[in-house]
């Protein structure tokens, strides 16, 4: 067997996958509306933005529609060809394109190569939930802030959702808050984003200025609840607004 060839072939699969991926992106985000941009005009970097999910739609969508660069979170594993191929297979092709063993593994080989590589063009940065590896998130993305650079996160708990309810907030980002203040003395901005996929919707929200005033632990619950609840809000206005037609 020759390995280069094999090698080359893989690698011309993952070129088309890439192309593919350009028009499946441009189809996600076809007919896409996006309001509330008014609410980052006035606000200064660098931000954060803080969005729910919405399986693929919300980080496409957003990485596609925002008007300023935002740098996202992204789990490690997708970001690394010898991570990736196991977690796509785990939690894309066999979940949801239900493949069988066989083509389940080529497969999410194959949309490994595109995969790590856009995430690399993205500059996305990587996240080690349940690791101290977090800590390295965090100085990572102080970096990024400190030069002027926006971040995105998707903190929803995806097993936490319910219906058009969203899910509870993953809250470690918020420590961002506090360590950007310690070195700056200035407070960090946190814009909340709503995705609906249905409705094919983006809404943006009002700024949530942390407060370095109040004890940390009573911030960081303020900050979860203002930012969650504006999403919720935002997010079955849009709801109720499809349904109505």
């Amino acid at each position: 067997m020759d390995m280069t060839k094999d090698g080359e072939k893989m690698k011309l699969t993952a070129r088309i996958f890439f192309i593919a991926g350009f028009y499946v992106v441009r189809y996600i985000i076809y007919g896409i509306k996006i309001s509330g941009t008014k609410n980052i005009e006035r606000c200064k970097s660098p931000l954060v933005f803080v969005s729910n999910h919405e399986g693929a739609f919300g980080p496409v969508s957003l990485l596609s529609t925002l008007p300023v660069r935002a740098y996202p979170w992204v789990t490690h594993e997708i970001m690394s060809r010898r991570e990736c191929a196991a977690y796509l297979q785990k939690d894309f092709t066999e979940a949801a394109l239900k493949l069988g063993p066989r083509l389940n593994a080529i497969v999410s080989k194959i949309i490994c190569y595109a995969c790590v590589a856009i995430m690399q063009a993205l500059r996305a940065i990587p996240v080690y939930r349940n690791s101290r590896k977090i800590l390295g998130t965090l100085q990572y993305s102080l970096n990024m802030l400190e030069q002027g650079k926006n971040i995105l996160i998707f903190p929803e708990i995806p097993s936490t959702a319910k219906n058009t309810q969203l899910g509870d907030l993953y809250t470690g980002f918020l420590h961002l808050a506090r360590m950007y203040y310690s070195r700056h003395s200035q407070p960090l901005t946190f814009v909340p984003i709503a995705v609906n996929k249905k409705a094919r919707r983006v809404s943006i929200g009002s700024p949530v200025i942390y407060n370095p005033d109040n004890p940390f632990w009573l911030e960081k619950e303020r900050l979860k609840q203002e930012i969650s609840g504006e999403i919720q809000d935002m997010f079955s206005s849009m709801e109720e607004a499809r349904i109505s037609g």
